[in-house]
């Protein structure tokens, strides 16, 4: 996260241009970017978030991980697998469109796969910036969706919002989040 989750203004090689509401200095951006994320047994869930970009999660190997997908316009939700098992189901790769909202959880229970991980890529398409990007929270949330059965599958993946009195309910100071060194430190313990 050289970039630190931003287009990275500065660079000359970026051509590709696309509508923000909120486009702050450049319009140009990365027409792609990719990353690997290790879900574990001590760090399983996958907070709920919605991104404006369309995006893929491939399977690389470990335990399968469940991903829970929204789709604001229909209010429908599903579940799919990303997983080696393509005989009962898992798929190597999830798609989920942009503005749909997804959280996710290791299957932990799946005996057959001894890992305590699972390793997934996921390409975000144009590129993953943080001004397109928002955590799911609760008080938020319920604002949308009608369904107390959706809210009830989604409860659980609700960031836990430890600025109640901020305005901007759902955004992350992710400055803090990749500066603070003590911080990072605890978040690597937490998961090893």
């Amino acid at each position: 996260m050289t970039t630190r989750g931003q287009t990275g203004w500065t660079d000359p090689n970026l051509v590709m241009t696309y509508d923000r509401p909120n486009q702050q200095e450049d319009p140009r951006r990365h027409a792609l970017t990719s990353i690997f994320w290790i879900p574990t047994v001590k760090s399983p869930k996958l907070i709920l978030s919605v991104n404006k970009s369309d995006h893929v999660h491939y399977y690389h190997g470990g335990k399968p991980f469940e991903y829970t997908l929204y789709n604001p316009e229909t209010q429908i939700l599903e579940k799919q697998i990303l997983g080696p098992d393509i005989v009962a189901g898992h798929k190597l790769q999830v798609v989920v469109p942009g503005e749909w909202w997804k959280c996710g959880r290791l299957l932990v229970e799946f005996d057959r796969i001894p890992h305590d991980y699972a390793i997934i890529g996921e390409a975000v398409g144009p590129g993953f910036d943080f001004n397109d990007f928002r955590l799911g929270v609760e008080e938020d949330f319920t604002k949308i969706v009608s369904s107390i059965e959706v809210l009830e599958t989604l409860r659980p993946y609700f960031l836990e919002n430890p600025h109640k009195d901020n305005k901007d309910e759902g955004k992350t100071d992710f400055d803090d989040y990749y500066d603070d060194q003590e911080k990072q430190q605890e978040r690597t313990q937490a998961r090893s």
